[in-house]
């Protein structure tokens, strides 16, 4: 992604990005802005494909290069919300939050209040922040919980997505999965990607890109393990994609665990689980202009451990 003096974007699409329309990979890079007025601006000529003009609609494909020009939209951005934020570390470059569950972490064409960003620009304004350009480094799924870390400036974004992208981050996950893996820990290598027909991510979808995960069992409970993973690579729902491969799905996922959720559930009516029990625990990286390496770590959420005393 570059930026030049007219304000224009340049976006090259990822592999991984390629099955998305074209309002909807705007979206994801500029997840502030209403999918009504990017939709105006591809209508308007202010978003290009190979410098063409395309429709809201068209699916793109790898390496095809966006081109945007939003300054006339940006009044329509995401509005501030006074949601409370659990802060692990914050300066004038980032800022890294505990993210609960049940939160997205950015809007969705259908939401647009209620998500992390809109309580992260709240924050922001509270602290007279408001020429800052927050931007998501990394993301968690809505009821994945955990570390979650935003750039407050450009050049922190550019240079911690040059870590992410170098696999030079270290992210930690603790998990709850049905079964007990025959192997205290191993390595899982599953290239993923898009399944078209099942609309969902999968082991050998189409344009499959290498996945690599590690797995070790902290805490075997009758039928139920608590495992620590780490993803090596950053494949989309990677971790619950893998551990569903393997046969131990996370106890709540009910996309790619639906069956062995389903079973328990109908064991145990009494108990209902809230979510996919997965939360990003510690991640390592380095300050994108100190260089210095910081560590962040969260606690097991109470959920969590309240399944995990149930179960006991």
């Amino acid at each position: 992604m570059t930026d030049n003096l007219l304000e224009n974007t340049l976006y090259i699409v990822a592999e991984d990005e390629s099955h998305l329309r074209l309002d909807e990979f705007i979206h994801k890079q500029q997840s502030l802005m209403p999918m009504g007025a990017i939709r105006v601006a591809i209508s308007q000529g202010d978003i290009l494909v190979n410098n063409r003009h395309r429709s809201s609609g068209w699916r793109l494909r790898p390496n095809d290069q966006v081109c945007a020009k939003l300054t006339n939209y940006r009044h329509l951005e995401l509005e501030a919300e006074a949601i409370p934020l659990e802060i692990l570390f914050e300066d004038e470059f980032i800022i890294a939050v505990n993210k609960p569950p049940a939160m997205l972490s950015h809007p969705s064409r259908y939401e647009r209040t209620g998500t992390l960003l809109n309580a992260l620009l709240h924050h922001t304004f509270c602290q007279e922040e408001k020429h800052l350009r927050l931007g998501l480094v990394h993301r968690l799924d809505r009821d994945t919980s955990g570390v979650l870390l935003i750039a407050k400036q450009e050049i922190a974004l550019q240079r911690l997505a040059s870590q992410f992208d170098q696999r030079q981050v270290k992210k930690v996950y603790q998990a709850v999965v049905f079964g007990i893996p025959s192997n205290n820990a191993g390595e899982i290598n599953a290239p993923i990607g898009w399944h078209p027909t099942l609309s969902r991510w999968g082991v050998e979808g189409e344009n499959s890109k290498q996945a690599k995960s590690y797995y070790e069992v902290k805490i075997p409970i009758n039928n139920f393990a608590c495992i620590e993973l780490q993803p090596y690579t950053g494949r989309t729902h990677q971790l619950r994609i893998h551990m569903s491969y393997i046969g131990h799905p996370i106890v709540g996922d009910l996309v790619y665990g639906l069956s062995n959720n389903q079973i328990w559930q109908e064991e145990n009516p009494s108990y209902k689980t809230p979510r996919q029990l997965l939360h990003a625990s510690t991640l390592v990286f380095k300050h994108p202009i100190t260089q210095e390496q910081i560590i962040l770590s969260t606690p097991m959420p109470k959920d969590m451990q309240e399944f995990l005393g149930f179960i006991r």
